[in-house]
């Protein structure tokens, strides 16, 4: 069981910690919702007919799960692409809630809440949130169907890979791949029309990532056309001495050292204190490598103390365009948080290579913050100048974030170089010069980053928008997303009306959420970069700056489990809490008239400003939870017996159900209520469909076997029994009744038997007045198959082995009782109301 497993709001889907698998599944369980939905036992034998409800469905239609990219200006077509050739693709899946996901987001980030800061780990969230094991399965079975070969669902159940070729790519998906040449003179391939998949597979995809391998980001150095860096001495040896007396003199000619940073944010004192970062990691997302030697020689400079570890994802990156970025946010990072722990992540610069490593990141969960300066064009509707896609991408990213914030994680992300033109090139001969932001920065549960200049390096410091022949301060208003919660008191005026991201009525999410220096030529950041000492800047500084002093701020109070999501915090943080920015625009080379200018307050140039550590970090560190025993008892009970929390249902919220129980209700009043709940039925019955037939339930078939339970027609058992004597899973085991009754063994009793066991229940399969459904309820019913269950429900809720006395009592009682009620008694005892109050500590 996870350490705090929980569901927002009531799902009918599948709880996905209930695993489908041949011989762990009783061993794997996580939840007692899981094992009583599986194993629930009844009294009552009879002879019961085949279901009719699992009938084979018509072959599918199609539906468009993507669209074909937009080919950049400057590549040419050159033919097809050799069938042969390797493609690598994402099949992203729908998560079975968003709603209740953002629902836990804000519980999670929210002072005050039950499940403030009890954060997930990767496994939990695609047990709670990812998509259902029924829709994994029909996703799977379908692409088996049409060609591909899946991979493993990944531990959050939001994605599958699928390792393949072009002729099979084309062939399956009903499109064409075409090779290309970039202008920059790359070769790539893309699909020449929206990909399809059959409908009934289609419903659990968000996309399908990985048919063009087009760029799909660009850096904040890119967009400064490689001006964002200028040499500041001459190349230094990699002795010690002589490097940092490089690097003094760098900073003499107008640049600033990693000590002007923490003393104009006033974090100088913190890291005085050893407040540096240790035991602390920070990620980064590339999309390029770094360069190892100047790192090394940065780091004897500056007597960084903390690793440096490149991970590379699908392959890695090369160095090349990019490197330059690279380099300078690891040596940010070291500079900044000269204790942390750097994990810099880097793939190739696709979509697939995209999703891939802000998927790696997310998923190791080992960095609280994470640091990212690519972006690419948040979709403005027509005319969307990127070739990365459309929505399903931007909504796949969405679903990854969310992940992090339930993981407690913060993601900076740049803003962008180019101002309130978010999707300028100024390379392009025809650039975009209308109004956007980029995207990841634009994300609801991303930080975005923007750029100031910083005048003086004193405290507080003298600083004006970012904006200058090298480059602006990104922001600006989504055109995509809904303005989130934390952002409710700060409107930006009329620009962030919601028609422009088409929410009639309201406002918009608007960019950035905070600043910090970003310009090069004003006391620059000093980095060593391809053998120079040089000044560089960009909201690729900005980025991992705020980064790393996180990770400063969180070293210095390691108990509070990380700050979680920091959005929510930063928006309800005291104004003196940052340096408000109130001079400048953000309107890059004029070309939209004057947006966006800096005011007091919040603004869509530098947010809500730059930060003042000391300040800050004394309310981060203050912020904790604690809970009343019968609270954290009702937490633990909704946990278990229904895999969610009652945190969006009025009929039985937290406190009216623990102001009951603190009066004098019996604890088994809420958990009879709990284990009798409607949810169990829709489980029950989906888990069956899954575990037996292999495929999601369909509509037909759900409604009549809710109904048969919800009526009494049938005991659970009785059901199970059905559908492990149906005919669809019998024909699953070739219908040859010996190699059917060997996989209820090998699902129900988890051992393989033996030739003598075989041949007796093959004998009863054929007997009169026996056959397969008598066969599968004896199963069931079997002194092992009790033995197992009870031991299974004491481990679920109790987190232990059953002692003899009791392991005997249940298996004889849940006969006729059934499993529920071991649960109720053994969640009614002192020994589980103790162990909720570690789960979920009050006091």
């Amino acid at each position: 069981m996870g350490s705090h497993p929980y569901r927002v709001g009531r799902s009918r889907q599948v709880d996905p910690r209930a695993r489908s698998r041949s011989r762990s599944r009783y061993r794997s369980l996580t939840s007692v919702a899981a094992a009583i939905g599986l194993l629930v036992a009844s009294s009552g034998v009879g002879a019961i007919a085949a279901p009719t409800a699992t009938a084979a469905s018509q072959p599918p239609s199609t539906t468009v799960v993507g669209t074909a990219p937009i080919v950049p200006r400057g590549a040419h077509a050159k033919g097809d692409v050799p069938d042969s050739t390797p493609v690598h693709l994402v099949v992203t899946l729908k998560p079975r809630d968003r709603a209740a996901m953002r629902a836990a987001v804000t519980a999670v980030a929210t002072p005050g809440s039950p499940l403030y800061r009890r954060y997930l780990s990767s496994e939990e969230f695609g047990s709670l949130f990812g998509a259902s094991d029924a829709q994994v399965a029909a996703v799977r079975s379908g692409l088996r169907r049409i060609g591909l070969d899946p991979g493993p669902v990944s531990p959050n159940h939001l994605s599958i890979p699928v390792e393949t070729n072009a002729s099979t790519a084309e062939r399956a998906l009903g499109t064409q791949l075409r090779a290309y040449g970039t202008a920059d003179g790359h070769h790539a391939f893309a699909n020449t029309t929206a990909p399809k998949l059959p409908t009934d597979v289609a419903s659990g995809v968000r996309g399908i990532i990985g048919l063009d391998t087009f760029p799909a980001a660009r850096s904040s150095a890119q967009a400064s056309a490689g001006d964002a860096t200028s040499s500041a001495s001459p190349a230094a040896t990699e002795s010690t001495p002589s490097v940092c007396a490089a690097a003094t003199d760098a900073a003499a000619t107008g640049a600033a050292l990693p000590a002007d940073y923490l003393a104009a944010y006033s974090a100088d004192e913190l890291t005085s204190s050893g407040s540096t970062g240790r035991g602390q990691t920070v990620a980064i997302l590339s999309l390029q490598q770094m360069n190892t030697s100047d790192v090394n020689v940065y780091r004897q400079c500056f007597g960084a103390t903390g690793t440096v570890q490149s991970i590379a994802i699908d392959g890695g990156a090369p160095l090349g365009d990019g490197t330059v970025e690279t380099t300078l946010d690891v040596e940010a990072m070291l500079g900044l948080a000269p204790g942390a722990s750097v994990s810099l992540y880097h793939a190739p610069n696709t979509a697939a290579g995209w999703y891939d490593d802000m998927a790696a990141i997310i998923g190791a969960n080992s960095a609280h913050f994470v640091s990212v300066s690519w972006g690419l064009c948040e979709p403005a509707g027509i005319g969307a100048p990127f070739p990365a896609g459309d929505g399903y991408l931007l909504d796949a990213e969405f679903d990854l974030l969310t992940q992090a914030a339930l993981q407690g994680q913060t993601v900076f992300a740049a803003s962008g170089d180019t101002g309130s033109a978010g999707c300028y090139d100024p390379d392009d001969p025809y650039p975009y010069t209308a109004p956007a932001v980029s995207d990841p920065a634009s994300q609801p549960y991303a930080s975005a980053v923007g750029g100031t200049t910083l005048v003086s390096a004193t405290a507080p410091p003298d600083e004006t928008v970012w904006n200058d022949s090298y480059g602006a301060s990104g922001g600006g208003i989504s055109n995509y997303w809904f303005q989130p919660g934390f952002q409710q008191h700060v409107t930006a005026g009329y620009d962030a009306r919601g028609d422009i991201c088409g929410n009639p009525g309201g406002y918009c999410r608007t960019v950035p959420d905070v600043a910090a220096s970003a310009d090069p030529d004003d006391n620059g950041f000093v980095a060593y970069v391809g053998g120079d000492w040089v000044s560089a800047g960009g909201t690729s500084l900005a980025a991992p700056m705020w980064a790393a002093l996180g990770a400063d701020m969180n070293s210095s109070c390691p108990a509070t489990n990380g700050f979680g999501m920091l959005n929510f915090t930063l928006y309800a943080l005291p104004s003196n809490d940052f340096n408000d920015v109130t001079s400048g625009n953000n309107d890059f080379e004029g070309l939209d008239d004057g947006a966006y200018p800096a005011t007091p307050g919040y603004d869509l140039a530098t947010g809500l400003g730059t930060p003042v550590v000391s300040r800050m970090v004394s309310t981060l560190c203050g912020h904790s939870a604690s809970l009343d025993p019968e609270t954290s008892f009702v937490l633990a009970a909704y946990a278990d017996f229904t895999g969610s929390l009652p945190l969006e249902d009025p009929a039985d919220p937290i406190d009216t159900w623990a102001t009951r129980l603190a009066n004098g209700t019996p604890r088994s009043v809420l958990l009879n209520t709990l284990a009798n709940s409607d949810a169990w039925v829709a489980h029950i019955v989906q888990e069956f469909y899954v575990n037996t037939l292999g495929r999601a339930p369909d509509a037909g078939g759900l409604a009549y076997w809710e109904s048969i339970i919800e009526t009494h027609a049938m005991s659970v058992a009785q059901v199970a029994a059905q559908f492990y004597s149906s005919l669809e899973f019998y024909r699953r085991d070739g219908s040859n009744p010996r190699t059917w009754v060997a996989d209820l063994y090998d699902k129900l009793l988890e051992r393989t038997a033996s030739p003598s066991e075989l041949d007796y229940w093959v004998a009863q399969v054929q007997a009169p007045g026996r056959g397969r459904a008598w066969v599968a309820y004896s199963f069931y019913q079997s002194e092992e198959s009790r033995s197992d269950r009870v031991a299974n429900l004491y481990q679920a809720l109790l987190h232990r082995a059953p002692d003899p006395g009791g392991q005997a009592y249940w298996a004889g009682r849940i006969r006729t009782d059934g499993d529920i009620a071991l649960a109720v008694n053994l969640a009614a005892s002192v020994e589980y109301y103790g162990l909720a109050g570690v789960r979920f500590p009050g006091p």
